[in-house]
């Protein structure tokens, strides 16, 4: 393309404007992608207790996830009366032997949820040792699952 083409071009063409990103109340804060700021955040959510008053909506609508992927099998459509820790500490039980916390956990002495928080930030979590580090009641059923929240696909050899 010589100078006059591309004079051409600029001429009938609009050179579009880039938008910037709007600022978000956790930007505001400087606390846009903190895992743990989103873990307390998670946490208040799914606390069908809190005063937000949308009581188990958000529970349910992880719990319609689940049952909707290929983890179905794990029924966690029972999940009540269970307890939530943000940065639980781990045994350090898995493949590094390293210790780690998990971002949120949702558990009761039959079922538990495990959910690791990587937003805007590197994968390299040892899930064998969050994965070992919960153990639950070996009197009846047992089932947990791990979720893995990003923004961006992460390998399905996790």
């Amino acid at each position: 393309m010589n100078t006059k083409e591309l004079q051409t071009f600029l001429d009938n063409h609009e050179i579009p404007k880039i938008k910037k990103k709007p600022k978000t109340f956790l930007g505001i804060a400087k606390q846009p992608h903190y895992e743990n700021v989103l873990s307390n955040i998670y946490a208040f959510y799914f606390n069908v207790n809190e005063e937000h008053g949308f009581g188990d909506l958000f529970l349910k609508s992880l719990v319609e996830c689940i049952e909707g992927s290929e983890l179905k099998d794990r029924n966690f459509k029972d999940f009540t009366d269970f307890d939530i820790e943000t940065e639980y500490y781990t045994e350090g039980i898995g493949l590094t032997g390293k210790k780690g916390y998990i971002d949120l956990l949702l558990y009761n002495n039959k079922q538990a949820i495990i959910i690791e928080n990587k937003v805007n930030h590197h994968f390299d979590n040892d899930l064998d040792d969050y994965w070992n580090s919960i153990r639950l009641d070996e009197e009846g059923p047992v089932s947990k699952i791990g979720i893995l929240l990003s923004l961006k696909p992460i390998s399905k050899d996790v």
